[in-house]
């Protein structure tokens, strides 16, 4: 399904560069959006995906020392390639490729127990979104830049303009923020502002929206989760 260029649920290779049967093995495919949405004139593809995590707290906690820059604690992170994701870290970022026993502590120890169903179970709310959506005669793309809201069911909460509050922006402080601004603007490794692509509340897994944004250089893609 395409609602204005967007493509709604993308085959796996359509979204992953590298490595596919890993990337997907915790990452479902949401979307495949143009950056021509929110920057007229661009040609560039910016896939979107929902991981299966966090299954409590946040993703990528307890996964400090496969942290990137861009990759950290509720924030994760991919090279954008020829319009196609590779996660910029080590998967062992993930609960899923964690060794309970000799990488972390109890609370993941715990959490291997559950961790199996929590990903049988993103992924039947992944069907059945899917199914909702391809099967909704009234789909649009949602409200853009916070105005104007569009009848039946939107892909976005929103589409570009300035990112919204929320305890998104309280996982990280210093330096990974513009220190003078009146709203939440994160920044890359040279402190230039990341562009906001939009927010979606794909109701997928434990967040309650998942808000995106692209580098000035457009080569790379973060996600974060907000849990107002």
């Amino acid at each position: 399904m395409n609602i204005n260029g967007c493509k709604l649920f993308p085959k796996p290779q359509e979204v992953f560069s590298e490595k596919a049967d890993l990337h997907r093995a915790v990452l479902l495919p949401f979307m495949v959006m143009p950056l021509s949405l929110i920057v007229p004139g661009s040609t560039v593809k910016v896939p979107w995906v929902i991981p299966h995590e966090p299954y409590e707290g946040c993703i990528g906690q307890g996964a400090k020392k496969f942290y990137s820059f861009f990759s950290r604690e509720n924030w994760i992170g991919f090279e954008l390639i020829s319009g196609k994701l590779r996660f910029d870290s080590d998967f062992r970022f993930f609960l899923k490729h964690r060794e309970p026993a000799a990488e972390a502590d109890d609370w993941v120890t715990e959490a291997h127990e559950e961790i199996e169903r929590r990903y049988g179970r993103c992924k039947d709310e992944y069907r059945r979104s899917k199914i909702a959506l391809m099967s909704s005669h009234h789909v649009q793309i949602g409200r853009i830049d916070g105005r104007g809201k569009f009848p039946g069911e939107g892909v976005f909460d929103q589409l570009g303009g300035e990112p919204p509050s929320g305890n998104w922006a309280s996982t990280q402080k210093k330096p990974y923020f513009e220190k003078a601004s009146s709203c939440p603007k994160p920044i890359d490794q040279h402190g230039r502002p990341l562009i906001f692509l939009g927010a979606i509340s794909p109701r997928i897994n434990h967040a309650n929206q998942i808000l995106g944004f692209i580098n000035e250089d457009l080569n790379h893609v973060v996600f974060t989760f907000d849990f107002s």
